[in-house]
């Protein structure tokens, strides 16, 4: 295939062992549809049993393509086939049945939109065919990296059109009925998180954190030059010291203030739950316990951490927000470690003056 000339349609679609999804959306995109979007190249992704019956009921003179563009007098697509793999390099994955069959097709549906994009003028999606996974997976691409010009579409067809293994697109003069849905999808894109070459679990984690810093709250503890606590405030509101009547234990702030600068410091490759650079466990915090609790150093902590919680709520915050903003456990006892699940975008940290 030769190389994309920047202002070109392609259509992405996945397959499984049903290869007249390529052709009825093409037959919808540039016949049915009343846009007539022409298309000039078409990606088709699939395992590679779904890829070989592909290339056998699709290409050659006599090929489905090839009726089509003649029966519509439609321009030929070049067409270029994406053989799924356990890894690169690898063998062919013959079916997804396994987490990590699917997580390698994922990557690499997600690698194929994303290499497509400098060079397309737009890309049509097609999530008619293969496993309810691939499915998915096309479509989390088009959800991290659509530009607003990406569409992604579902061939609707009658059941006795889907169970005729001869048919793979209306002819003129058919009575035959296809509908072209378009498929809505919330673009990320434009939160403007770089994907370079990130793997997807590591740009989903910068998508996911880019949306938390928009809808949580920001937490901002401003202390003295001595690192005394001055204030401690919740989306510009001050939640310490109030005139509310809403009491916290100075003790229980400084816990809260050591849990939040850890959080505030959270290494963007710890891919553990809950990370050992933001949680601590009851021992680890007792120097923060009054000595009087220092025996029983979890208690405390527990206690303390509902004390936060009951002034969040009082300060009016929803539940969900109270418990993310402060501090609490994670992992099964007697293993629980505690720390702030906050988003690090949204805790500042700053001393006074």
């Amino acid at each position: 295939m030769s190389d994309l000339g920047g202002q070109e349609n392609v259509l992405v679609a996945v397959v499984g062992l049903t290869p007249a999804v390529v052709t009825e959306a093409l037959y919808g995109l540039s016949v049915l549809s009343t846009e007539r979007v022409p298309v000039h190249h078409v990606e088709i992704i699939g395992t590679l049993p779904a890829i070989e019956l592909s290339r056998h009921a699709l290409l050659g003179s006599r090929g489905a393509l090839s009726r089509l563009v003649r029966a519509y007098q439609l321009p030929t697509p070049t067409i270029r086939f994406h053989v799924l793999r356990k890894s690169p390099g690898r063998e062919p994955l013959m079916d997804l049945r396994t987490t990590e069959d699917n997580h390698a097709a994922w990557l690499q549906v997600f690698r194929i939109v994303r290499a497509l994009q400098p060079r397309s003028q737009m890309i049509l999606g097609s999530i008619a065919g293969g496993r309810k996974t691939l499915s998915h997976a096309l479509v989390l691409a088009f959800q991290l990296l659509g530009r607003r010009q990406d569409r992604l579409f579902h061939v609707l067809v009658r059941p006795e059109q889907t169970d005729n293994p001869h048919f793979f697109f209306p002819l003129p003069g058919d009575e035959v009925q296809i509908d072209l849905a378009e498929v809505p999808f919330l673009r990320t894109r434009e939160l403007n998180v770089p994907s370079g070459n990130l793997d997807l679990s590591t740009f989903l984690s910068a998508v996911q954190t880019r949306v938390d810093s928009e809808t949580e709250p920001q937490l901002v503890f401003r202390l003295s030059l001595d690192g005394r606590i001055e204030t401690v405030s919740i989306a510009g509101r001050t939640l310490w010291p109030n005139t509310l009547g809403i009491r916290l234990r100075q003790r229980d702030l400084y816990l809260w203030l050591h849990l939040a600068r850890l959080r505030s410091n959270h290494n963007v490759r710890a891919t553990d739950y809950p990370c050992a650079c933001c949680f601590r466990t009851p021992e680890q915090l007792s120097e923060l316990v009054p000595p009087t609790d220092r025996d029983f150093p979890q208690e405390y902590v527990r206690q303390a951490m509902s004390r936060i919680k009951s002034a969040l709520l009082e300060f009016g915050l929803p539940l969900e927000h109270a418990d993310n903003l402060r501090f609490r456990g994670a992992g099964q006892r007697p293993h629980t470690t505690y720390g702030v699940h906050l988003s690090p975008r949204c805790i500042t940290i700053t001393p006074a003056g």
